[in-house]
């Protein structure tokens, strides 16, 4: 397996300011979905989160799925 570095990022969200990490890779070819290059707004993922728990979906099973995304 090869190494990860990540950059951290300070991103504004509804629910205030967070700190994350980017993954960060050699050619600069890992596109971020959730938070794209060169934006430090997060639109909606909250509302989003809220809705899937709301239907009953376990915690791991979202943070597996915004792992994933």
């Amino acid at each position: 397996m090869i190494p990860v570095n990540h950059t951290k990022k300070k991103v504004h969200s509804d629910q205030g300011d967070l700190a994350i990490q980017v993954p960060r890779d050699r050619d600069g070819s890992f596109n971020p979905i959730i938070v794209p290059k060169r934006h430090n707004m997060i639109d909606g993922v909250e509302k989003v989160i809220v809705s899937l728990y709301a239907k009953a979906m376990r915690v791991s099973d979202i943070e597996n799925m915004m792992r994933d995304v």
